[in-house]
């Protein structure tokens, strides 16, 4: 004891200072938006003869969007990877998850038969 009759642990606490206020937080800069890739002239409709093709075409639905793959991705309920290797063409693409993909970027599924002659 002092001879304030104080105890050790009531001095210490007695000579603390007050808490500092909080500094406010600055916000960050908000980012600027992507600019639109453009892509020339998005067909309405692209016959599409192998995976090479159709990867070609979503790329670049993609960019003309102004996506990213991950926001893509995101959009679409599927991986960031399984994205990138349909766009490459991968033969092994799951049709369930590119389905999704079609969905996500509002496009449709469509099968025709080829002509009389065979392969067009």
């Amino acid at each position: 004891m002092f001879p304030d009759g104080n105890t050790p642990a009531a001095a210490v606490a007695s000579v603390r200072p007050a808490r500092m206020p909080k500094r406010p937080r600055i916000p960050k800069k908000a980012k600027k938006p992507k600019k639109e890739r453009e892509a020339p002239g998005l067909p309405s409709s692209v016959e599409v003869r192998d995976l090479s093709q159709l990867g070609a075409f979503l790329r670049s639905l993609r960019r003309a969007s102004g996506l990213t793959q991950a926001e893509a991705a995101g959009l679409c309920n599927v991986g960031r990877r399984f994205l990138i290797e349909l766009e490459q063409g991968k033969v092994t693409a799951s049709l369930g998850k590119a389905l999704e993909v079609f969905r996500g970027f509002g496009l449709i599924w469509s099968l025709s038969r080829r002509g009389e002659g065979g392969r067009r």
